[in-house]
């Protein structure tokens, strides 16, 4: 695409992203002349012979505040591949919303070549393929296939892998190639091997062969590389892969092509990738030539005056990026910075070696992929460093998207006989990095409060006043938003796995495992698409930072606040009961000591301090629970924690915190699963937190249930008084300390109720028993 083009086009997003409306600057023109100027200047230019104008036309007619939309996808179905290629990068580019339901709609009666840009227009847009991309793989067209392909490696769930390994022996090379692509970040072993075999032989396919075999070798595997500088064909691409190597053999190998009048500039700039030697200063000489991507021309004599004092610097085993030992940070360093013309090399490799977790899109704007990158860092948790042989592991899907559970609206329960045991529990909190130790500090009441880095102004006297919440200390420091949800979910996570000896790369295991992840809606007023984004995001990412081999279509997301983890417990009876699962894990996870929460708190009156001390502590904590069928644990030899005897669950519409009211709904809820005339319940877990509302609750339920239940006789727990408020992770929270209670034989008794309530009328109950 020209320059001049690609500044107009930026100047033109840049202008959108200003004004919010039209773009301004050479395209932002419409914004002054409106409906005429798009319809005299821009809609003509759509169908315009180069690439480049339809693209400028496209993104410009994007930027505006009326919807041209249509007239794009119309011309992108009927129009010449360059204006279809033009108007597809500007569908990518932009940041219009709502135009999925129009892009799915002229899928469905596009061509097979439009169906290739759509596709890809709908995966940069973060949209999963609205078809099986398997069909689409077998049965369309090179390019259809090649999009399906690329398209797979965000949705690896929608394509079945038997046919990426199929395309990997294709006979168009357009099709190959990107399957190997792919079938390298999905971690199919076969796409190794044909790299293995693509960079033995010179074919048109070599140069892709090459750098990949650069980024995936160790530096005893350089020969075939090296032995194609002697190529004349050859000699371009494996000076241009070498730099990828980041040896200290492959630089040695291209100081002597630093003299080349035509290799030089290109031997000089992959010298510089590996020793970080900054050749445009200082090291290079004059010239009027033009050069491959206006590259220095390198000064042989002083650069290798240089290597010999530094080349001891380098050790022979290690690789290098631009001077320093390579690492998963300094690889996002230079996503974030580099060489824009190395830049998707390097994106590709973090996309392998992450399994496609972590991946860019290095053909977006600039400002995008700044904000991508800046995601990038927070979320690349464990990165191998090996050569890429010993990555390719079979393939797992990683990147599905998971369903958003919606949450019951109805009261039912769990059947009495469930059959449901507890296999397994992980925990993080302020007072125990895991369950054990969690669960011993709260029965020995063992509290680690601590000033929150946030005030709030008096209400009766000048002067501020700082609340105090239960944070974890060391583990999340630095760690915000969706990154700090993220590390409490791992760490819950990784005790679960620790605890009960699983492995997290057990594909058979977890093929059969649900997982069911509980949230709190967000607390902001002003952001309400988070939800969305922490649902899109949140569970691949964790899955990708434990090693978790669990399958994305079998992650649950409930938005439901407190109650959340009992909800989904009865989610998961049903699940089982039906046999969908083999065992499902509920991972609970909150944190109320994030600013945004801060503020959402004190906003609503609802933090305790010393002028309000009716309010709740701020906690932070995730915790996560095995469950599975009595027989299922029994056929593996698991240890057992305790049985799930009954669950039951009701909604309550409108203000939830009516006193009298809402306490008869949690009187009826917990009837559900404490029967009159059953077993004596010892251990009562409540969900009072501090806050008023929340007492006057459970006084209320206690009342009327007095009468049919002993609830006087029951010893009654708060796990709030140690821990703060603890949102979505709560109910779970009181189910571990029940379980501890069994299993250490402190409890009172062989039964135990636990009870959560959320504030947007989620009522749930557990019954728990001595396994």
């Amino acid at each position: 695409m020209g320059g001049q083009s690609w500044l107009l086009a930026l100047h033109a997003t840049r202008g959108r992203e200003r004004t919010g409306g039209a773009p301004a600057g050479a395209c932002g023109c419409a914004g002054a002349g409106g409906e005429q100027v798009a319809r005299r200047l821009l809609l003509p230019r759509l169908s315009a012979e180069s690439r480049e104008e339809s693209f400028v036309a496209g993104l410009a007619l994007l930027g505006m505040d009326a919807d041209w939309s249509a007239s794009i996808l119309d011309v992108l179905l009927e129009g010449e591949p360059a204006q279809r290629e033009g108007l597809r990068d500007a569908l990518r580019f932009s940041g219009r919303p709502g135009l999925e339901p129009r892009l799915l709609a002229a899928f469905e009666r596009a061509s097979a070549f439009a169906r290739a840009a759509l596709l890809d227009v709908l995966v940069a847009r973060g949209h999963p393929p609205p078809v099986n991309l398997g069909m689409l793989v077998s049965e369309g067209t090179p390019e259809l296939a090649c999009a399906a392909l690329r398209a797979a490696r965000h949705f690896p769930a929608h394509v079945d892998q038997a046919l990426v390994r199929q395309a990997l022996r294709s006979e168009l090379p357009s099709v190959r190639d990107v399957a190997q692509e792919v079938g390298l970040v999905l971690g199919l072993p076969e796409a190794w091997s044909a790299y293995e075999q693509a960079i033995a032989r010179p074919t048109e396919s070599w140069r892709l062969a090459a750098v990949v075999w650069a980024l995936g070798t160790s530096g005893e595997e350089l020969a075939p590389l090296l032995k194609g500088l002697d190529d004349p064909g050859r000699r371009r691409d494996a000076l241009w892969a070498l730099g990828f190597s980041g040896r200290r053999e492959g630089a040695e190998a291209l100081l002597p092509w630093l003299r080349d009048n035509a290799l030089g500039p290109l031997a000089g700039e992959a010298f510089a990738a590996i020793t970080g030697l900054p050749v445009a200063q200082g090291y290079s000489v004059p010239s009027d030539e033009d050069t491959e991507g206006d590259l220095p021309v390198p000064d042989a004599v002083r650069i290798e005056a240089w290597w010999k004092t530094a080349r001891g610097r380098f050790n022979p085993a290690e690789r290098y990026l631009s001077g320093v030992p390579w690492s998963p940070e300094r690889l996002v360093e230079l996503l974030d910075h580099g060489s824009m013309r190395r830049r998707p090399v390097l994106a590709l490799e973090l996309a392998i070696r992450t399994g496609g977790r972590c991946q860019l899109d290095t053909g977006l704007l600039v400002a995008q992929q700044l904000r991508e990158v800046a995601n990038l860092r927070g979320d690349l948790g464990r990165v191998p460093a090996g050569p890429f042989r010993e990555l390719m592991r079979g393939g797992t899907s990683s990147s599905a998207a998971p369903r958003a559970e919606r949450m019951i609206r109805r009261e039912s329960r769990a059947p009495a006989s469930s059959g449901l045991v507890v296999t397994g529990t992980g925990m993080v909190s302020a007072i125990g990095h895991g369950a054990v130790e969690s669960c011993a500090a709260l029965r020995a009441r063992i509290v680690r409060p601590r000033p929150l880095p946030f005030s709030i102004l008096r209400r009766d006297a000048p002067g501020e006043v700082v609340p105090t919440g239960h944070p974890l200390r060391g583990l999340l420091d630095g760690f915000t938003g969706m990154a700090r949800l993220l590390k409490l979910g791992a760490f819950a996570l990784e005790d679960l796995l620790q605890s009960t000896g699983l492995s997290a790369s057990d594909a058979a295991f977890f093929r059969q495992t649900a997982l069911l992840l509980c949230l709190s809606p967000t607390r902001r007023d002003d952001f309400d698409f988070q939800d969305e984004l922490i649902v899109e995001k949140l569970p691949s990412r964790l899955l990708a930072h434990c090693g978790l081999s669990l399958p994305m279509q079998n992650v649950s997301v409930l938005h439901a606040g407190h109650a959340a983890g009992l909800l989904a417990l009865h989610q998961v009876s049903q699940h089982l009961q039906e046999r969908r699962f083999q065992r499902a894990v509920v991972l609970g996870v909150d944190s109320l000591v994030d600013a945004d929460s801060l503020q959402w708190l004190a906003d609503r009156r609802r933090l305790k301090t010393p002028e309000s001390p009716m309010g709740l502590m701020p906690g932070e904590a995730a915790v996560a629970v095995l469950v599975e069928s009595h027989a299922e644990a029994a056929r593996r030899g698991a240890t057992l924690l305790g049985s799930l005897a009954a669950v039951g669950v009701a909604r309550m519409e409108g203000d939830v915190r009516r006193g009298v009211e809402s306490g008869r709904a949690l009187a009826r809820v917990i009837r559900q699963v404490w029967p009159e005339g059953s077993s004596l319940v010892g251990d009562i877990y409540c969900d009072v937190n501090g806050e008023h509302a929340r007492a006057l609750e459970w006084g209320s339920a206690q009342a009327l249930l007095q009468e049919t239940h002993p609830v006087a006789g029951a010893h009654i727990h708060a796990p709030a008084e140690c821990l703060g408020d603890t949102g979505a992770a709560g109910g779970l929270i009181s189910m571990c300390a029940s379980l501890q209670g069994f299993a250490r034989g402190y409890a009172h008794g062989e039964q135990a109720l636990v009870w959560s309530s959320s504030d947007s009328g989620e009522f749930a109950a557990a019954r728990l028993s001595r396994a």
